[in-house]
Formats: structure tokens, sequence, C-alpha cells
């Protein structure tokens, strides 16, 4: 359905409800961890003003702002994700300075590889938990491993 129209907490009820609802490739904590990620930079956006917090809020459900939020969501949600499957590998085999350059690169990539994918199909139009989610999501990974890959040569 749509979400124009929801409130900012409404959109992020649904998307941790949608994300957590079903085990079928979907993860509760990815879903939190990129949720509070966003609700931290719009506080610091705002000035952590509760007032500007709001407008700002209101300004990307109301707004244009909304498919922006949504990838920053899928991308982060896809980021955690992959983090979860490799970050503890890359610190032990390269130290935690390195692998946290790594993924700070590799969360750059995959927010861009989902900006990039709303362009050509619009990322509130995707079955995140149906096989076209899943395709996705295994189409950033596989591009991702090719930048862990070329990290450890």
């Amino acid at each position: 359905g749509s979400l124009q129209g929801k409130t900012f907490q409404e959109v992020i009820d649904y998307l941790l409800v949608f994300c957590s609802d079903s085990n079928e490739g979907m993860d509760e904590t990815a879903a939190n961890n990129a949720s509070c990620e966003i609700m931290k930079e719009l506080a610091a956006l705002a000035g952590n003003d509760l007032n500007k917090f709001e407008d700002l809020v209101k300004e990307y459900v109301e707004g244009n702002g909304l498919a922006d939020l949504l990838c920053k969501f899928w991308g982060l949600y896809v980021f955690e994700h992959l983090s979860q499957r490799f970050e503890e590998k890359v610190m032990q085999q390269k130290g935690v300075e390195i692998a946290k350059d790594t993924f700070r690169i590799i969360k750059e990539d995959i927010l861009g590889q989902v900006r990039v994918l709303n362009t050509q199909r619009p990322v509130t139009q995707i079955d995140w938990k149906g096989g076209a989610g899943k395709k996705e999501i295994e189409k950033i990974f596989d591009s991702v491993i090719k930048i862990i890959c070329d990290e450890n040569n």
C-alpha cells in the first residue's frame, strides 16, 4: 500500500513490522538498526530540537523526501544484514581500523546502489520479503563481496 499521507512514525512502524513479520529473509535487528540510524540522522539535522524534528519529519513524509528516506532505510537494512555476516571476519583478518574503513566504503556503496535501483524501479514497488527483494539484496551482496575480496588483495 501507499505510505503517502502517513506520519513518520507510521512509516517507521510499518517498515519494522514488515521486516519482522516473517522469517523469510527479513531481519528484525537489521530493520531496527536501520530505523535507529535514520532517526539519529534526522535528530542531528533538526539540531536535537523537537519542534524542528517534527517539521523535518513532516517535510519528508509529505514531500518528495519519502522516497529518499525509504532508499536510505533499505540501503541501511541491506548493509546491516551484510555487516552481521562479515564484520567479525574482516576485523579478525584486517584489524579494527581497516575493517571500519572497509565497512564505511561498503555502506556508502550499498546506499548508492539502492538510490540507483530506485531510479530504475521504485523501492516502494519491490516486494522485499519475496523473490524480487531477495534477488536485489543478493545482487548488492555479490557486488559488495567483490569490494571485500579486492580489499583482501
